[in-house]
């Protein structure tokens, strides 16, 4: 677990740089001005078919979904668009 840096009112912020997996990624990844990542109404972030949930998804979706009460809409959201994007043969 990747302890966050945190601003004057003491609360850890998630910043996509502390993610050492997406190096190799990280300037394509559009980010606010604390480095979280700016993601659209499916949770996608500016990289194609990279999509972000919980904390990360604050900024741009609202602050319930720091915490458990965003679980339910965000995993709908992915859920439905990912099947919409699944070809069956």
């Amino acid at each position: 677990v990747h302890r966050q840096p945190h601003d004057l009112d003491g609360r850890f912020r998630f910043s996509v740089k502390n993610l050492p997996f997406l190096k190799s990624m990280i300037n394509k990844i559009k980010v606010n001005d604390i480095g979280e990542p700016i993601v659209n109404e499916n949770f996608e972030s500016t990289v194609s078919h990279l999509f972000f949930a919980g904390p990360a998804t604050a900024y741009s979706h609202g602050p319930t979904f720091r915490f458990i009460a965003g679980v339910r809409r965000t995993s709908e959201v992915l859920i439905n668009h990912i099947k919409s994007h699944i070809k069956l043969t």
